[in-house]
């Protein structure tokens, strides 16, 4: 838990997502087929420290 926190006070004020502070943050992005009605798609982003958060 600790480091994670660390990790979190030290990208809380970034100005701009790259490759290493990606890397470092997330874990794995799934992303669905598009639905063939409306072109939709849905993406579950798990996290590193954290897991997978549902919205």
């Amino acid at each position: 838990m600790d480091a994670w926190l660390n990790m979190m006070q030290d990208h809380a004020q970034f100005k701009e997502l790259d490759r290493p502070t990606l890397v470092q943050l997330i874990q794995k992005i799934k992303i669905s087929e598009r639905y063939s009605v409306d072109g939709h798609e849905e993406w579950d982003i798990h996290y590193n420290f954290a897991g997978y958060i549902e919205e």
